[in-house]
């Protein structure tokens, strides 16, 4: 049987977590008109009503796409270093479901990332102490404020779903996940953002195998 529509939007396709996270089209996704509320985490997407994913045994994963102002003023190692983090992470856990493959096929889906935005956390504020909660008090005014914690990062991914022979747009969407405030956490700027990389690897992954099976 096929996938539910709204099944489906809350797990492979992926979503602004609240309308106050938005960030501009950039102009990776074929079409935003589409996307739309969902009842998931998956609060913005779109998946076609004829998709069936259960008939896909291979996915062909595209390079990551950098974009935005801030990703575009890193340095180029650390931009490609970021790219390759997510590309591989996005390997790793659907090659233990799937075939990555790197040509089309009849049983093929293609997969495309983009980063639309990205921001680093703060090591110093990151590593503070109930010694010094002066880091924490303002972070935690920051997000009851505004949905996010200060210091903490920040990414937004834009995703797309594709028919790897006919490109047919499956399903598409965007999704924005902040850092968490940690106290002991990762003192590379970039680490809380790593996490919200292998979520997204972990989430997307998991889920398009549960629903590959619930559609057979």
């Amino acid at each position: 049987m096929k996938l539910r529509h709204t099944t489906i939007l809350g797990s492979i396709a992926l979503a602004i977590v609240s309308c106050s996270s938005q960030t501009d089209p950039t102009g990776f996704l074929n079409d935003y008109s589409k996307l739309e509320t969902g009842p998931f985490f998956a609060d913005l997407a779109w998946v076609s009503p004829s998709a069936n994913f259960s008939q896909y045994d291979s996915v062909i994963i595209d390079p990551i796409y950098m974009l935005g102002e801030r990703a575009a003023k890193l340095p180029a190692d650390e931009r490609n270093n970021l790219a390759t983090y997510l590309h591989n992470g996005f390997v790793k856990r659907m090659s233990q479901r799937m075939r990555i493959v790197d040509t089309p096929g009849p049983k093929t889906l293609r997969l495309r990332l983009a980063i639309a935005d990205i921001d680093a956390a703060s090591p110093k504020i990151n590593t503070v102490t109930t010694i010094v909660p002066v880091g924490r008090l303002l972070s935690e005014t920051q997000r009851l404020t505004t949905g996010t914690q200060k210091f903490a990062g920040s990414a937004v991914m834009e995703a797309e779903f594709l028919d790897a022979s006919t490109g047919t747009v499956l399903a598409a969407g965007v999704d924005r996940k902040f850092g968490k405030k940690r106290i002991r956490t990762s003192t590379t700027k970039w680490g809380e953002v790593e996490k919200i990389f292998d979520t997204w690897a972990v989430e997307m992954t998991n889920n398009l195998i549960e629903h590959q099976k619930a559609a057979r």
